[in-house]
């Protein structure tokens, strides 16, 4: 008897250690994914009560959508092999501006009083508005990058594949004259 109950004292500890550690592994897969935060805080912005407090909202969810786009982007094109330059350190300077406004932002959705919050809003707004432009420029010159090599790389390819038409249909007409008896 004592050892059916040690047994199952140990059985419960171990399916509580792995529900834990599971329970652990999901909150830290939570806390560090960039798609989920993105969702969070689109809900944010769609639940919070009409005014100031979601004008803050949408800004903090328009700011992170932007900078996280453009980081996308300059990955995505250097991993394609296009001509990326500086694009990538740009693009992380931006990530870093976007987090301390984000930090801002953040702090404005707390502020108590509602007077202070309307008169600091605009001067948020004009700053995130600047860094969509950034992010725009940047997102734009890395497809400009990708697109000019595949452009470049279009016209020689589009030469061969004629090229070779031409000799596939030279070849089935030579197969037909073949056949043909001729």
């Amino acid at each position: 008897m004592e050892e059916l109950l040690l047994t199952l004292l140990l059985m419960v500890l171990l399916a509580g250690g792995v529900t834990l550690l599971a329970v652990w592994r999901v909150v830290r897969w939570v806390r560090h994914s960039p798609t989920l935060r993105r969702r969070v805080r689109s809900v944010q912005a769609l639940t919070t009560p009409p005014g100031a407090r979601r004008q803050v909202a949408c800004l903090r969810r328009d700011l992170q959508v932007a900078a996280h786009a453009t980081g996308e982007a300059v990955a995505v094109v250097k991993a394609a092999g296009g001509a990326v330059g500086d694009l990538p350190l740009l693009a992380r300077r931006l990530g870093r501006v976007a987090g301390t406004l984000d930090a801002e932002l953040r702090l404005l959705a707390h502020e108590p009083d509602q007077a202070e919050l309307a008169r600091v809003l605009p001067a948020a707004r004009a700053r995130v508005a600047e860094v969509r432009r950034v992010a725009l420029t940047i997102r734009r010159a890395a497809s400009a990058g990708l697109g000019a090599e595949t452009a470049a790389e279009i016209a020689p390819l589009e030469a061969e594949v004629a090229r070779e038409v031409r000799a596939l249909d030279a070849g089935v007409d030579r197969l037909l004259a073949l056949a043909s008896g001729s």
